[in-house]
């Protein structure tokens, strides 16, 4: 399990909501750990503002597709989704 703590009004932005770091951890997840078992992203949105949760969720989603469509995959996952390897929450 990787806990990503973010402040509700960062989720969609580049560097507030941590995407280079998020690209970081993908990529070595995937290098490091056997990938029979899925690793689980779990995003704690602090101070939640007005804005309705599923569109939250929506924005995380498509922003943890786009890093993922953008990362360097191993031999033999260059057609591997998100979804094969984890799990987001």
């Amino acid at each position: 399990v990787v806990v990503i703590n973010i402040w509700c009004h960062d989720i969609g932005r580049e560097h507030g909501a941590g995407k280079p770091l998020l690209k970081t951890v993908l990529e070595v997840n995937l290098k490091l750990f056997d990938n029979n078992q899925k690793t689980v992203l779990l995003f704690a949105i602090r101070d939640k503002s007005k804005t309705p949760l599923d569109a939250l969720a929506a924005t995380i989603s498509k922003d943890m597709d786009t890093i993922w469509e953008n990362i360097p995959k191993p031999a033999g996952r260059e057609g591997a989704k998100l979804a094969d390897h984890f799990e987001v929450r």
